[in-house]
């Protein structure tokens, strides 16, 4: 009886085994392949998302989008610059880069300037019969924060 449980204990982690060397695996992430929100062709473009602070004193926030670090004495990389009204926006911009958002906000008579930045990129994930592109980056909290 004793040996015909262990028999059963032996085939049931052969089984075991064999399912988790057959999985997929992709080849640049090293995890197990599960493409969720995937795309089949690279996407040289996309919509990032930017969370601003509205408030009474700032219903209009001017905000300014650079790519590369924030540069207060080199503002000529500007790829974007507008005034809006929402809490969210979001601004089609080129993957593969590193952005800088800066919000400028009002506090009585001084100004606040809000900065955010990271790189926007499309990375490649190959699996065992697909390959797909996922998007990393591209949110971006210029928010005021409580202070």
């Amino acid at each position: 009886m004793v040996l015909k449980y262990c028999y059963y204990i032996i085939v049931l982690a052969i089984v075991c085994v064999s399912l988790t060397l057959s999985q997929c695996k992709t080849t640049e992430t090293d995890e197990y392949f599960y493409c969720f929100d995937c795309r089949s062709e690279y996407p040289d473009s996309e919509r990032v998302k930017i969370n601003l602070t509205i408030n009474a004193e700032n219903q209009k926030v001017l905000i300014q989008i650079f790519t590369g670090k924030f540069n207060p004495t080199q503002l000529t990389d500007t790829v974007y610059s507008d005034t809006v009204n929402k809490s969210e926006i979001t601004v089609k911009l080129a993957t593969d880069l590193y952005y800088s958002v800066a919000a400028i906000y009002k506090k009585g008579k001084d100004s606040i300037i809000a900065i955010d930045g990271g790189k926007f990129e499309a990375r490649k994930i190959s699996g065992c019969q697909n390959t797909c592109w996922q998007l990393y980056g591209g949110i971006y909290d210029v928010r005021l924060k409580k202070y």
